[in-house]
Protein backbone atom coordinates (compact mmCIF):
# COMPACT_ATOMS: atom_id res chain seq x y z
CA UNK A 1 0.00 0.00 0.00
CA UNK A 2 1.29 3.45 -0.91
CA UNK A 3 1.28 6.18 1.72
CA UNK A 4 0.96 8.80 -1.01
CA UNK A 5 -2.49 7.39 -1.80
CA UNK A 6 -4.27 8.52 1.36
CA UNK A 7 -7.55 10.38 1.82
CA UNK A 8 -9.07 11.89 4.95
CA UNK A 9 -12.76 12.76 5.20
CA UNK A 10 -14.50 14.60 8.02
CA UNK A 11 -18.13 15.51 8.68
CA UNK A 12 -19.76 17.38 11.55
CA UNK A 13 -22.12 15.10 13.44
CA UNK A 14 -25.76 16.10 13.71
CA UNK A 15 -25.85 14.43 17.14
CA UNK A 16 -22.63 14.34 19.14
CA UNK A 17 -21.29 10.80 19.32
CA UNK A 18 -23.50 9.45 16.53
CA UNK A 19 -21.49 8.44 13.48
CA UNK A 20 -22.29 10.07 10.15
CA UNK A 21 -22.12 8.32 6.78
CA UNK A 22 -19.12 9.77 4.96
CA UNK A 23 -19.38 10.65 1.28
CA UNK A 24 -17.05 11.97 -1.42
CA UNK A 25 -18.03 15.54 -0.56
CA UNK A 26 -16.57 15.06 2.93
CA UNK A 27 -13.18 14.03 1.52
CA UNK A 28 -12.25 17.51 0.23
CA UNK A 29 -9.55 17.94 2.87
CA UNK A 30 -6.05 18.42 1.47
CA UNK A 31 -3.96 16.93 4.26
CA UNK A 32 -0.26 16.51 4.97
CA UNK A 33 1.27 13.69 7.04
CA UNK A 34 -2.00 12.03 8.12
CA UNK A 35 -1.78 9.31 10.76
CA UNK A 36 -4.42 7.04 12.29
CA UNK A 37 -3.74 5.19 15.52
CA UNK A 38 -5.91 2.64 17.27
CA UNK A 39 -4.07 1.42 20.36
CA UNK A 40 -6.58 0.63 23.13
CA UNK A 41 -5.45 0.33 26.70
CA UNK A 42 -4.28 -3.15 27.66
CA UNK A 43 -6.26 -4.42 30.67
CA UNK A 44 -4.13 -7.04 32.35
CA UNK A 45 -5.65 -9.90 34.33
CA UNK A 46 -3.48 -10.37 37.39
CA UNK A 47 -4.40 -14.00 38.00
CA UNK A 48 -2.09 -16.04 40.19
CA UNK A 49 -1.29 -19.58 39.07
CA UNK A 50 1.45 -22.12 39.56
CA UNK A 51 3.51 -20.55 36.76
CA UNK A 52 4.89 -17.08 36.10
CA UNK A 53 3.09 -16.96 32.77
CA UNK A 54 0.27 -14.48 32.20
CA UNK A 55 -3.29 -14.79 30.94
CA UNK A 56 -4.59 -13.07 27.83
CA UNK A 57 -5.30 -9.39 28.42
CA UNK A 58 -8.52 -7.58 27.47
CA UNK A 59 -8.49 -4.54 25.16
CA UNK A 60 -9.82 -1.44 26.90
CA UNK A 61 -11.92 1.46 25.65
CA UNK A 62 -11.84 1.70 21.82
CA UNK A 63 -10.31 5.17 21.59
CA UNK A 64 -8.52 6.12 18.37
CA UNK A 65 -6.67 9.23 17.21
CA UNK A 66 -6.21 10.87 13.84
CA UNK A 67 -3.65 13.60 13.21
CA UNK A 68 -2.79 15.62 10.12
CA UNK A 69 -1.80 19.07 8.90
CA UNK A 70 -3.64 21.34 6.48
CA UNK A 71 -2.47 24.45 4.69
CA UNK A 72 -3.69 27.74 6.11
CA UNK A 73 -5.64 29.33 3.30
CA UNK A 74 -9.03 30.88 2.70
CA UNK A 75 -11.94 29.64 0.62
CA UNK A 76 -11.29 32.28 -2.04
CA UNK A 77 -14.58 34.08 -1.31
CA UNK A 78 -15.00 36.54 1.59
CA UNK A 79 -17.78 35.35 3.88
CA UNK A 80 -17.44 31.71 2.79
CA UNK A 81 -15.92 29.37 5.36
CA UNK A 82 -12.66 27.64 4.47
CA UNK A 83 -12.60 23.84 4.36
CA UNK A 84 -10.63 23.69 7.62
CA UNK A 85 -13.42 25.63 9.34
CA UNK A 86 -15.31 22.47 10.27
CA UNK A 87 -12.14 21.15 11.87
CA UNK A 88 -11.83 24.30 14.00
CA UNK A 89 -15.42 23.82 15.15
CA UNK A 90 -14.47 20.40 16.51
CA UNK A 91 -11.62 22.07 18.40
CA UNK A 92 -13.94 24.28 20.45
CA UNK A 93 -14.31 27.23 18.08
CA UNK A 94 -17.53 29.01 17.14
CA UNK A 95 -17.97 29.85 13.45
CA UNK A 96 -19.56 33.24 12.72
CA UNK A 97 -20.41 33.78 9.04
CA UNK A 98 -20.60 37.40 7.88
CA UNK A 99 -20.96 39.10 4.51
CA UNK A 100 -17.23 39.70 4.09
CA UNK A 101 -15.61 37.54 6.77
CA UNK A 102 -15.75 34.33 8.78
CA UNK A 103 -14.72 34.71 12.41
CA UNK A 104 -13.64 31.87 14.70
CA UNK A 105 -13.61 32.40 18.46
CA UNK A 106 -13.18 29.78 21.19
CA UNK A 107 -16.21 28.83 23.24
CA UNK A 108 -16.51 27.48 26.79
CA UNK A 109 -20.07 26.27 26.17
CA UNK A 110 -20.22 22.55 25.41
CA UNK A 111 -23.44 23.06 23.48
CA UNK A 112 -21.44 25.07 20.95
CA UNK A 113 -18.81 22.41 20.35
CA UNK A 114 -19.06 20.08 17.39
CA UNK A 115 -17.89 16.50 17.03
CA UNK A 116 -16.70 14.84 13.86
CA UNK A 117 -16.88 11.52 12.11
CA UNK A 118 -13.45 11.10 10.50
CA UNK A 119 -12.50 8.56 7.85
CA UNK A 120 -8.94 7.58 6.97
CA UNK A 121 -8.38 5.65 3.76
CA UNK A 122 -4.87 4.34 3.11
CA UNK A 123 -4.81 3.02 -0.44
CA UNK A 124 -8.01 1.04 0.02
CA UNK A 125 -7.84 0.22 3.73
CA UNK A 126 -10.46 2.31 5.48
CA UNK A 127 -10.65 3.12 9.20
CA UNK A 128 -12.90 5.62 10.90
CA UNK A 129 -13.68 7.12 14.26
CA UNK A 130 -16.63 9.15 15.47
CA UNK A 131 -17.55 11.46 18.34
CA UNK A 132 -14.18 13.10 17.71
CA UNK A 133 -12.95 16.35 19.20
CA UNK A 134 -9.47 17.76 19.18
CA UNK A 135 -6.76 20.32 19.53
CA UNK A 136 -5.17 22.56 16.92
CA UNK A 137 -1.76 24.19 16.75
CA UNK A 138 -0.34 26.55 14.14
CA UNK A 139 3.07 27.40 12.70
CA UNK A 140 3.87 30.50 10.68
CA UNK A 141 7.41 30.77 9.25
CA UNK A 142 8.71 33.66 7.15
CA UNK A 143 8.65 32.93 3.44
CA UNK A 144 7.02 29.52 3.92
CA UNK A 145 3.58 27.94 3.58
CA UNK A 146 1.82 27.97 6.95
CA UNK A 147 -0.01 25.05 8.51
CA UNK A 148 -2.61 24.10 11.09
CA UNK A 149 -1.96 20.76 12.79
CA UNK A 150 -5.00 18.90 14.11
CA UNK A 151 -5.02 16.08 16.64
CA UNK A 152 -8.41 14.38 17.07
CA UNK A 153 -9.51 11.72 19.55
CA UNK A 154 -12.70 9.72 19.18
CA UNK A 155 -14.34 6.32 19.25
CA UNK A 156 -12.92 3.67 16.93
CA UNK A 157 -15.53 2.02 14.73
CA UNK A 158 -14.04 -0.40 12.24
CA UNK A 159 -11.38 -1.25 9.68
CA UNK A 160 -12.53 -2.45 6.28
CA UNK A 161 -11.45 -2.61 2.66
CA UNK A 162 -12.91 0.33 0.76
CA UNK A 163 -11.92 1.86 -2.56
CA UNK A 164 -10.54 5.37 -2.51
CA UNK A 165 -13.07 8.04 -3.39
CA UNK A 166 -13.04 9.25 -7.00
CA UNK A 167 -11.39 12.66 -6.74
CA UNK A 168 -12.94 13.68 -10.04
CA UNK A 169 -16.19 13.92 -8.08
CA UNK A 170 -14.70 15.94 -5.20
CA UNK A 171 -14.66 19.75 -5.18
CA UNK A 172 -11.43 20.98 -3.63
CA UNK A 173 -10.55 24.55 -2.73
CA UNK A 174 -8.65 26.09 -5.62
CA UNK A 175 -7.02 28.88 -3.62
CA UNK A 176 -3.27 28.68 -3.20
CA UNK A 177 -1.68 29.20 0.22
CA UNK A 178 0.18 32.46 0.68
CA UNK A 179 3.71 32.49 1.98
CA UNK A 180 4.19 34.27 5.30
CA UNK A 181 5.43 37.82 4.75
CA UNK A 182 4.08 41.36 5.08
CA UNK A 183 2.52 40.12 8.32
CA UNK A 184 1.79 43.64 9.63
CA UNK A 185 2.55 42.31 13.09
CA UNK A 186 1.87 44.46 16.14
CA UNK A 187 3.12 43.85 19.66
CA UNK A 188 1.69 46.41 22.07
CA UNK A 189 2.40 46.34 25.79
CA UNK A 190 1.38 49.95 26.30
CA UNK A 191 3.90 51.30 23.82
CA UNK A 192 3.24 49.93 20.36
CA UNK A 193 5.99 47.92 18.70
CA UNK A 194 4.72 47.97 15.14
CA UNK A 195 7.80 46.65 13.39
CA UNK A 196 9.23 43.73 15.39
CA UNK A 197 11.68 41.59 13.43
CA UNK A 198 10.90 37.88 13.74
CA UNK A 199 10.78 34.78 11.55
CA UNK A 200 8.52 32.23 13.24
CA UNK A 201 5.34 32.23 15.31
CA UNK A 202 3.72 29.17 16.85
CA UNK A 203 0.37 28.91 18.61
CA UNK A 204 -1.11 25.88 20.36
CA UNK A 205 -4.69 26.12 21.63
CA UNK A 206 -3.82 23.73 24.45
CA UNK A 207 -7.13 21.86 24.48
CA UNK A 208 -7.21 18.95 26.93
CA UNK A 209 -9.42 16.44 25.16
CA UNK A 210 -10.89 13.34 26.78
CA UNK A 211 -13.40 10.90 25.35
CA UNK A 212 -16.22 10.96 27.87
CA UNK A 213 -17.01 7.66 29.59
CA UNK A 214 -20.64 6.57 29.80
CA UNK A 215 -21.54 3.04 30.87
CA UNK A 216 -24.94 3.40 29.19
CA UNK A 217 -23.37 4.10 25.81
CA UNK A 218 -22.14 1.51 23.29
CA UNK A 219 -18.49 0.69 24.03
CA UNK A 220 -18.83 2.68 27.26
CA UNK A 221 -17.96 5.94 25.52
CA UNK A 222 -20.03 8.99 24.57
CA UNK A 223 -17.94 11.57 22.67
CA UNK A 224 -14.85 13.73 23.04
CA UNK A 225 -15.00 16.79 25.29
CA UNK A 226 -12.63 19.66 25.98
CA UNK A 227 -11.86 19.87 29.67
CA UNK A 228 -9.52 22.84 29.51
CA UNK A 229 -8.12 25.39 27.06
CA UNK A 230 -4.68 26.93 27.58
CA UNK A 231 -3.49 28.66 24.38
CA UNK A 232 0.24 29.37 24.29
CA UNK A 233 2.81 30.18 21.67
CA UNK A 234 6.27 31.37 20.77
CA UNK A 235 7.77 34.16 18.69
CA UNK A 236 11.48 34.63 18.02
CA UNK A 237 11.97 38.40 17.99
CA UNK A 238 15.23 40.25 17.46
CA UNK A 239 16.67 41.64 20.66
CA UNK A 240 16.34 45.42 20.88
CA UNK A 241 17.37 48.10 23.35
CA UNK A 242 15.52 48.23 26.66
CA UNK A 243 14.38 51.73 25.76
CA UNK A 244 12.63 50.29 22.69
CA UNK A 245 10.88 47.39 24.42
CA UNK A 246 11.53 46.46 28.05
CA UNK A 247 10.46 42.85 27.77
CA UNK A 248 11.83 41.96 31.20
CA UNK A 249 9.65 44.62 32.83
CA UNK A 250 6.62 43.40 30.90
CA UNK A 251 7.27 39.86 32.05
CA UNK A 252 7.99 40.78 35.67
CA UNK A 253 5.02 43.09 36.30
CA UNK A 254 3.32 41.27 34.49
CA UNK A 255 2.07 43.57 31.75
CA UNK A 256 -0.37 42.06 29.26
CA UNK A 257 -0.08 43.08 25.65
CA UNK A 258 -1.77 42.80 22.26
CA UNK A 259 -0.42 40.56 19.50
CA UNK A 260 -1.86 40.70 16.00
CA UNK A 261 -0.64 39.62 12.57
CA UNK A 262 -1.95 38.61 9.14
CA UNK A 263 -1.31 35.94 6.52
CA UNK A 264 -2.16 36.87 2.92
CA UNK A 265 -3.46 40.01 1.26
CA UNK A 266 -5.99 38.87 -1.37
CA UNK A 267 -9.67 39.09 -0.35
CA UNK A 268 -10.99 35.61 0.27
CA UNK A 269 -7.52 34.41 1.23
CA UNK A 270 -6.62 36.62 4.19
CA UNK A 271 -6.25 35.03 7.63
CA UNK A 272 -5.78 37.34 10.61
CA UNK A 273 -4.84 36.29 14.14
CA UNK A 274 -5.56 38.47 17.16
CA UNK A 275 -4.72 37.87 20.81
CA UNK A 276 -5.90 40.84 22.90
CA UNK A 277 -4.10 39.83 26.12
CA UNK A 278 -0.80 38.01 25.78
CA UNK A 279 1.50 37.44 28.72
CA UNK A 280 5.24 36.86 28.32
CA UNK A 281 6.13 33.71 30.23
CA UNK A 282 9.84 33.44 29.41
CA UNK A 283 12.36 34.99 27.02
CA UNK A 284 15.40 32.78 26.58
CA UNK A 285 18.08 34.12 24.29
CA UNK A 286 18.56 32.67 20.85
CA UNK A 287 20.46 33.17 17.62
CA UNK A 288 19.08 33.58 14.11
CA UNK A 289 21.85 33.67 11.52
CA UNK A 290 24.11 35.63 13.83
CA UNK A 291 21.40 37.98 15.13
CA UNK A 292 20.60 37.84 18.84
CA UNK A 293 16.97 36.95 19.51
CA UNK A 294 14.56 36.40 22.36
CA UNK A 295 12.58 33.21 21.87
CA UNK A 296 9.53 34.59 23.63
CA UNK A 297 7.11 32.10 25.12
CA UNK A 298 3.68 33.64 25.67
CA UNK A 299 0.26 32.68 26.95
CA UNK A 300 -3.00 34.04 25.54
CA UNK A 301 -5.28 35.31 28.31
CA UNK A 302 -8.93 36.21 28.10
CA UNK A 303 -9.94 39.83 27.74
CA UNK A 304 -13.74 40.00 28.10
CA UNK A 305 -14.42 36.27 28.01
CA UNK A 306 -13.94 33.69 25.26
CA UNK A 307 -11.71 35.97 23.24
CA UNK A 308 -8.20 34.79 24.06
CA UNK A 309 -7.62 34.04 20.34
CA UNK A 310 -9.61 35.19 17.32
CA UNK A 311 -9.09 33.86 13.79
CA UNK A 312 -10.65 35.91 11.00
CA UNK A 313 -10.87 34.77 7.37
CA UNK A 314 -11.68 37.63 5.01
Amino acid sequence: MLTRKTQVAAKIEETKGSAEVLAETDANLLVVEPKFDYSPEEINREILRSTLGTEASIPGAPIATCTFRVELKGSGTPGTAPVFGRLLQACGFLEDLNTDSVIYTPSSNEADWKTLTIGYNLDGKFQFLYGAGGNVSFTWTSGQICYAEFNFSGIFDSETDKALWDEQSITFETTLPDKFYNAQAVLDFGSQWSDPVFSTVTLDMGNEVKVRENANAPNGLQYARIGQRNPRGTINVDQVAVATQDLTAFMTAPTLGIFEFTLGATPGNIISIAAPKIQIISKPTGDRDGTATHDLAFACRKNLGDDDVTITCS
